[in-house]
């Protein structure tokens, strides 16, 4: 199973422009400021927003020139980040409701919910109603339910969000645990970087509604490629003009390890600064006076 994403989004006064790929198994990690357009994005491609460009999934159009499959024919399992669970039903109920969701019979629907609400070790508050359950608890009967529908592609929205640090911690090992075990592609939205690099096979950063870089959260450490990417992974970030390796910021000069011309962003890590209290000797190529 793949994810493929083409689309354009106009909402508001604002918009949201993104080509993804998504294979099976992978997890997708979407960072990014906000308001920078993540969840106008996910609502997009789980067809919550009508027609708005091309998406697929296993090579079938769900959303195109003329095709649009409604949400609850695409075989996409979201959960929101405020889980949108339903109030009158016990925790079991809305596990059924996710498995009644994707075609199983009633008894098929019970027998899948018995096993996801053994799964997410729901099987204590399987009468509850969510109003009586912690926070944490309602994350997991969310995700149980979205399992529950064997979805083809699973889309969480801030699924943290809520949560006390404590929880957090709690939950978010319990999510990595399953979605490490989903076949399809998965594609989560975060705003917090420990997410983003704890979870992610690879990450793609949006800003101001448009993809300004992916990769592995490796890759986004060693090269960032904005000033919200650096501060994410902790790098100072410069942009300037280089001639032979001499760096011009408009601030400052750098001089690069290696001679390049044009237009670049030089990072350096802190773990590269040192203080003196007098000049260094040796041949350190970038050294400031402080005052």
């Amino acid at each position: 199973m793949s994810l493929s994403v083409d689309v354009h989004i106009d909402l508001d006064g604002s918009s949201v422009e993104a080509r993804l790929e998504v294979e099976a198994g992978e997890i997708v990690v979407l960072l990014g400021p906000n308001g920078a357009g993540k969840t106008t994005l996910l609502r997009g491609i789980a067809g919550l927003l009508g027609p708005c460009g091309e998406v697929s999934v296993e090579g079938r159009a769900m959303d195109g020139p003329r095709t649009f499959v409604r949400t609850e024919d695409r075989r996409i399992g979201v959960v929101f980040q405020d889980l949108l669970l339903f109030p009158h039903m016990t925790v079991e109920k809305n596990i059924v409701f996710g498995a009644r969701s994707s075609g199983a019979t009633k008894t098929g629907a019970r027998e899948r919910a018995a096993n996801t609400i053994d799964d997410f070790d729901l099987r204590a508050l399987a009468g509850s109603l969510p109003r009586s359950i912690s926070g944490g608890e309602r994350q997991r009967v969310a995700l149980a339910r979205a399992f529950a529908g064997r979805p083809k592609v699973l889309l969480l929205d801030e699924p943290f969000a809520a949560l006390d640090a404590a929880s957090r911690v709690e939950i978010r090992t319990m999510v990595a645990l399953h979605l490490h075990t989903f076949a399809g592609p998965t594609i989560l939205v975060t705003h917090d970087p420990l997410e983003a690099l704890v979870l992610a096979d690879r990450v793609v950063v949006l800003e101001r509604g448009r993809i300004v870089q992916e990769g592995t959260p490796d890759d986004l450490r060693s090269r960032p490629r904005s000033s919200y990417v650096a501060s994410v992974v902790g790098i100072n970030l410069f942009h300037g003009v280089a001639t032979g390796g001499r760096i011009e910021t408009g601030g400052a000069t750098l001089v690069a390890a290696t001679e390049i011309d044009g237009e670049v962003f030089a990072a350096v890590h802190p773990r590269a600064v040192a203080l003196y209290r007098n000049r260094p000797e040796g041949t350190p190529r970038n050294v400031w006076r402080a005052a």
